[in-house]
């Protein structure tokens, strides 16, 4: 593996779908640099593949998940890890006081997670986020909790920008669980109403 820029070392993961995975560790900035990669078959000891001859492909190092391949030290990461974590702690209380305030009928919850809601969708605005800004996506709870659709950066229809937050091309795609907060009441009193013009008249 070649680069313009140092590469203090590199990890190559065999996945389980038959894919490759790999992991490059870098001292300098990566964003729009090429990256040659070989691959060489034969020395892997696999019997069938030792005649086979190097391929080597140019990558050019451009993520598509909103965030630049730009070099940050250790101390750049621990704080976006805090970020991440408060961010997670305060998108998680936003959304129970939601639901209590649904419950309740106490519109300040929902206004709430308004606020809050705002700030995520915000940063859709921002491209090549550093790892603090990106830290921030960490509040996609107050999103809903949504784990029926598939890895959201292998929809090829997404812009970079929206892939930073979680989201998908097809609006459909980007229902979630919380949608029951709101659904299951309505069907619960329709229910009722029917019940009570019928059976329990």
């Amino acid at each position: 593996m070649t680069s313009p820029v140092p590469i203090t070392g590199y990890n190559v993961v065999n996945n389980n779908d038959g894919t490759v995975s790999v992991t490059i560790d870098y001292a300098g900035d990566l964003q729009g640099q090429t990256i040659n990669v070989q691959v060489d078959p034969s020395q892997s000891g696999i019997p069938a593949f030792s005649r086979t001859t190097p391929s080597t492909y140019a990558v050019v190092v451009n993520p598509d998940n909103n965030q630049a391949a730009s070099f940050y030290d250790d101390s750049t990461y621990k704080t976006a890890n805090i970020i991440s974590t408060v961010s997670t702690a305060i998108s998680a209380a936003a959304l129970v006081f939601c639901v209590l305030g649904l419950i309740s009928g106490k519109m300040v919850g929902v206004e709430m997670m308004a606020v809050i809601q705002i700030s995520f969708f915000s940063l859709v605005s921002l491209s090549q986020l550093n790892p603090c800004f990106a830290a921030l996506s960490s509040l996609k709870l107050v999103n809903g909790y949504n784990s029926l659709n598939n890895d959201h950066l292998k929809d090829q229809l997404t812009p970079t920008a929206p892939k930073g937050i979680f989201l998908f091309s097809r609006f459909t795609e980007n229902f979630n669980f919380t949608f029951a907060i709101v659904l299951i009441p309505l069907l619960v009193a329709l229910i009722s109403f029917i019940l009570s013009k019928t059976a329990l008249k």
